[in-house]
């Protein structure tokens, strides 16, 4: 799994792809955001960090921002129901990540975690169906 600075790692490159699936040039989305575009340009190239004042600019012109800062698309942010049940899939998930040897993105670790959890709501289905549940893991990931 990627640590917390390797994700913040990957904002800038995130920003442009933002940018560019919006289809917008630099200048396009510095003139939306009101700041300059060698500021734009900073950002893109990982030589200055968005306050958080920017950060809801950005949103409210389009870009993702939960993608920009954690990697994840916020379609696939799910809203938690059952702290418990999502625990014991989070934790069943890293164990088979560990004991096969993976060392997934956070995006397909999420997946795999959200993909436990829908399938399996006690400890018994958790131990039963985590072998289904990477090999699913695994597709999805071939997917993307």
């Amino acid at each position: 799994m990627q640590s917390f600075v390797q994700i913040l790692d990957g904002i800038s490159s995130r920003l442009v792809e933002l940018r560019q699936e919006l289809g917008l040039s630099r200048e396009d989305l510095a003139g939306q955001l009101g700041i300059s575009h060698a500021t734009l340009w900073r950002l893109e190239n990982d030589q200055s960090s968005a306050t958080v004042e920017l950060l809801t600019k950005m949103e409210s012109v389009g870009l993702d921002v939960t993608y920009l800062l954690c990697g994840v698309r916020s379609d696939c942010v799910y809203r938690v129901d059952d702290d418990e049940t999502w625990g014991r899939a989070a934790q069943a998930v890293s164990k088979a990540m560990i004991k096969q040897g993976l060392n997934p993105s956070p995006a397909t670790y999420w997946r795999m975690v959200r993909l436990l959890y829908g399938e399996a709501i006690n400890e018994s289905d958790l131990k039963r169906d985590i072998a289904q549940v990477l090999e699913k893991a695994g597709q999805l990931a071939a997917k993307s």
